[in-house]
């Protein structure tokens, strides 16, 4: 199994009706479609919320879906393009679903936007990510652990913590005051 066919079985087959009962016929072509738009049309389509796809979010609550893989390799979970290609930070919460190379199973997290700022990194190699490293023998990913979520209903279904672009409030940290989200 991979991160493709992990998604089409447990979210594709299962949240959206125009491929209820095809389980099979999409793992068997796994490479024809795009999972990372069917994570968003689902998380979408459970949420309640709409797809937007604008620079800063994908979805109309502010809040930006992403897929990513805990490798085997080298025990990281990452999570990419945090950034707009403009340098801007994604304005919201980040609703994450990771496949896990070592269960082969997929993993839900919730990053709120004051939490994703607080542990992000900084540089000109590592702006744009998320990072933590993953245990395998207690099934934590280490910096997110307290936002992992069970399910991918809970993972869509998570109230936003972002109601406008411009109103997130940083933790204090001193990395976050480089950033004015004040603007109205």
């Amino acid at each position: 199994m991979n991160k493709h066919t992990a998604i089409l079985k447990e979210i594709a087959a299962v949240y959206l009706p125009e491929y209820q009962g095809r389980t099979e016929e999409l793992i068997q072509h796994h490479r024809h479609y795009n999972v990372e738009h069917i994570v968003e049309d689902a998380m979408c389509r459970l949420g309640g919320y709409t797809w937007v796809d604008q620079d800063t979010h994908d979805n109309s609550d502010y809040s930006e879906t992403k897929t990513a893989t805990i490798r085997t390799h080298d025990s990281v979970a990452t999570i990419s393009n945090i950034v707009t290609d403009k340098g801007q930070a994604k304005c919201g919460d980040i609703r994450a679903v990771i496949y896990n190379q070592f269960d082969h199973g997929l993993h839900y997290y919730f990053l709120p936007k004051a939490y994703w700022e607080s542990i992000r990194e900084y540089g000109k190699s590592n702006a744009t990510l998320l990072r933590s490293s993953y245990n395998s023998t207690t099934d934590t990913v280490s910096k997110w652990k307290n936002y992992r979520v069970r399910s991918f209903h809970e993972l869509a279904q998570r109230p936003s913590t972002v109601s406008d672009p411009y109103s997130y409030t940083p933790l204090g940290t001193p990395k976050n005051t480089l950033f004015d989200w004040t603007q109205t």
